[in-house]
């Protein structure tokens, strides 16, 4: 794979987590040709849960996300530090948060976020290569130049 083609660039993004997911999309979105190269066979949609961040959210909407996000996950309104054994230490008042920023929190679990971004991925026809190592990555002096990855399967 080479970065520049004679009339498109194109990149290769290592990793098909929510990062290379979101890269992958973001890119496609201005035109740009993606392939994502992952290591594991296939896709790995576990973990715990987690927040996006009002900043997170105006992201994902720009990348058209943010509907499928609203329709599975929760906002929350405030947030308390426990001790170890269980003490209150002090709480974040959400709401008052947000209604300073045009977006809102998302609470949502790792595995339904990876899923969205999958399918996204897919309705956008961006390549992901599966069980795939980055073997080798040859770069010239200048960025305009032709890079070149080498994949081999695991």
């Amino acid at each position: 794979m080479t970065l520049e083609s004679k009339n498109k660039l194109e990149i290769a993004i290592l990793g098909a987590g929510i990062a290379g997911l979101c890269t992958a999309i973001a890119l496609h979105k201005k035109g740009i040709n993606v392939t994502v190269y992952e290591r594991n066979p296939g896709p790995k949609t576990i973990g715990a849960g987690m927040v996006l961040w009002p900043n997170a959210s105006a992201i994902l909407d720009k990348l058209e996300l943010l509907n499928d996000i609203k329709s599975i996950s929760q906002t929350l309104e405030k947030m308390q530090r426990r001790s170890d054994s269980n003490k209150f230490l002090n709480e974040i008042n959400l709401s008052k948060i947000a209604s300073n920023t045009t977006y809102s929190n998302h609470a949502i679990s790792r595995q339904a976020l990876h899923e969205i971004l999958i399918k996204h991925t897919i309705k956008s026809k961006i390549t992901i290569h599966y069980a795939q190592h980055a073997a080798e990555i040859k770069k010239t002096p200048t960025f305009t130049s032709t890079t070149k990855i080498k994949s081999t399967p695991i």
